[in-house]
């Protein structure tokens, strides 16, 4: 596909531009206010399903409006095999791996590193939030995975930027969502979006990646969950 470099500027500036609009905003939030998320407060899921919704919707418009392409090459494609069933597990696991190696091994060194615990952006307390936790991790899952792997990837793949260029800057911009957490939790993030673009390419189903997206996120807080769990006296 040629592009004259007026519509290939357009094209790279637009996923940009879209960063800008639909994060950017609410990262600057997140620097401002930060805090830990409280998911026992029900407010949390209603002002997070009012904003997350609108995006979700507005990125599969996105890509059902991009030339020449239908939502498969974007990574719409129903697992065919039981192996394939099997991989956000997989895929899953692989994230924690990152979170294990990224405390274990600056320890060994000597460096130091701090908890997923202490930087974990979440609390909770209440065992029956954690329903409405999981469809909020699960709508995460897909409206990240949709723009920060299946959009950007692709795009940036189709005007003929390498691979390791595309996942550099997506993880970038994944990981920029994440500095209220420190730099620590950041650069670990960023290693996450690269494992996550990795397994994109590979697998090439947002599905698969989406719900293991969610699985990561619900599992850490469920892991929050027992860690607070009250016990009797």
């Amino acid at each position: 596909m040629d592009f004259s470099k007026k519509d290939f500027f357009f094209r790279a500036a637009e996923p940009l531009l879209i960063f800008f609009v639909l994060y950017f905003p609410t990262i600057l939030q997140q620097q401002v206010g930060a805090g830990i998320l409280n998911f026992d407060n029900p407010f949390l899921y209603i002002t997070y399903f009012a904003v997350a919704v609108p995006q979700f919707l507005f990125l599969l418009w996105l890509i059902d409006k991009q030339p020449e392409s239908s939502f498969a090459d974007f990574g719409f494609r129903k697992p065919e095999t039981p192996i394939d069933w099997l991989m956000p597990v997989v895929v899953t696991a692989s994230l924690f791996a990152v979170i294990i190696a990224s405390v274990l091994i600056p320890r060994m060194f000597g460096w130091g590193a701090p908890s997923p615990i202490e930087t974990a952006p979440f609390s909770i307390t209440n065992a029956v939030m954690l329903i409405p936790a999981f469809f909020m991790f699960l709508l995460t899952g897909y409206t990240e995975e949709l723009y920060f792997r299946s959009y950007l990837l692709t795009v940036w793949s189709r005007l003929r930027l390498p691979m390791f260029a595309s996942l550099l800057f997506s993880s970038i911009l994944f990981a920029s969502g994440h500095l209220y957490q420190g730099w620590f939790a950041v650069a670990t993030i960023f290693i996450i979006g690269i494992v996550l673009g990795l397994w994109y390419f590979a697998l090439k189903n947002i599905h698969l990646i989406a719900v293991a997206h969610a699985l990561f996120n619900f599992l850490q807080l469920v892991f929050l969950y027992f860690l607070n769990f009250p016990t009797a006296n």
